[in-house]
């Protein structure tokens, strides 16, 4: 049985591990090495990866960002704005194995001890795959927003955009 994982800073020597979750986790929504590395590189106080046994099971990646804003996927961030209003919770991906540790719940407290530090009032996200149900026990709403249907079209056709205050 796998001993709880723990949340670690994101380092480069993670990076492959990662990205190799990522390929188990999000088939249909690659996106390139440069581009991890890069999200790591501009927000590395909101950047894990879940160890257990030595080994990475798992990755979250958020950074500061604008509220109703989406980045595309697969793309260059290239800065942070300069008067962010959320974080933006970019990624949380566990192998099955790593599930059911409360790790999701960990690292948006995280978050929010971050948000609180630099004065940012809320979080957001874009649930796939069906999880609005998880960001919803996590303090999450769901934000009908037409005007972001586009750039929620990129991450699938169960995506919605939720925002939780801090």
């Amino acid at each position: 049985m796998l001993p709880a994982p723990i949340w670690q800073p994101f380092t480069t020597d993670a990076l492959a591990a990662a990205e190799a979750i990522a390929e188990v986790i999000h088939p249909d929504m690659p996106e390139r090495s440069e581009v991890f590395a890069e999200k790591i590189a501009l927000a590395p106080a909101t950047a894990r990866v879940a160890v257990a046994d030595g080994r990475v099971v798992g990755y979250a990646i958020a950074h500061p960002w604008r509220l109703g804003a989406i980045p595309k996927l697969d793309r260059f961030l290239e800065r942070l704005p300069e008067a962010p209003d959320c974080i933006f919770v970019h990624d949380v991906a566990l192998l099955p194995e790593a599930r059911g540790h409360n790790l999701a719940a960990t690292f948006i407290d995280h978050l929010r001890a971050e948000a609180c530090a630099r004065g940012i009032g809320a979080l957001s996200c874009v649930s796939v795959y069906g999880t609005t149900v998880l960001w919803a026990r996590l303090g999450f709403v769901i934000e009908a927003r037409p005007d972001l249907a586009e750039s929620l079209a990129g991450y699938g056709e169960t995506a919605r955009y939720m925002v939780a205050p801090v």
